[in-house]
């Protein structure tokens, strides 16, 4: 009878222990409205948004004006909107980069920086986005090299608290799926592996053994 109690705690033990990394490496995927790989870029690196599961680290981040990667450094953690977010920042040294389709400055078309052979040149530096166009007198203009753009690049605000609204609605779905129930079968599947060994043990003990 002990063997058999034994034998059926162990099964148990067994399954719960195997449902663990399911939970975390198999579910969470798909029951998870963000998967934590969606925004990896195929070039190596995070591109743009970041998620979940990010740790308190550095990082390789795409740069969208540069298509380069470059590392992305972890500065400590902020309030943002009732959440408790990362802060990064990434440095990007001067590098020609490609003109837009709509210039910044009035009166200049992509067709007179193409004869000229203006150059578009971007920086980034703590979250600070600069941007100058260089060669700019073959345009007329009195100085060499103009400031196109010099400041913080903002998301539009119907994106943000999109993207606010699915963190606080996935949260405790991602915790439960990476963290608190793959932890908690593991933690029972153990706890029911003890007695299940203890039982197992007392049944091949001698009978004399047990009587005395």
């Amino acid at each position: 009878m002990r063997r058999r109690a034994g034998l059926v705690l162990l099964a148990f033990a067994v399954f719960f222990a195997a449902l663990s990394p399911l939970l975390r490496w198999c579910a969470f995927p798909r029951l998870a409205k963000v998967p934590p790989s969606q925004y990896q870029e195929v070039v190596q690196g995070i591109e743009f948004k970041w998620p979940f599961l990010t740790e308190k680290r550095d990082y390789e981040y795409v740069d969208a004006q540069t298509r380069t990667t470059a590392p992305i450094h972890y500065r400590g953690t902020r309030a943002f909107r009732g959440l408790e977010v990362y802060h990064f920042e990434q440095t990007i040294p001067w590098s020609e980069v490609a003109m837009p389709k709509r210039m910044p400055i009035e009166g200049i078309t992509a067709e007179q920086i193409a004869r000229t052979g203006m150059t578009r040149w971007y920086r980034q530096r703590r979250g600070i986005h600069r941007e100058e166009l260089r060669d700019a007198e073959k345009m007329g203009m009195s100085e060499d090299t103009g400031t196109a753009f010099s400041g913080h690049v903002k998301m539009r605000e119907d994106y943000v608290a999109d993207t606010v609204d699915l963190v606080k609605s996935q949260r405790v779905l991602v915790l439960l799926l990476t963290s608190y129930l793959p932890w908690g079968f593991l933690g029972l599947g153990t706890g029911l592996a003890a007695p299940a060994l203890w039982l197992e043990v007392r049944s091949r003990w001698p009978r004399s053994a047990t009587n005395a």
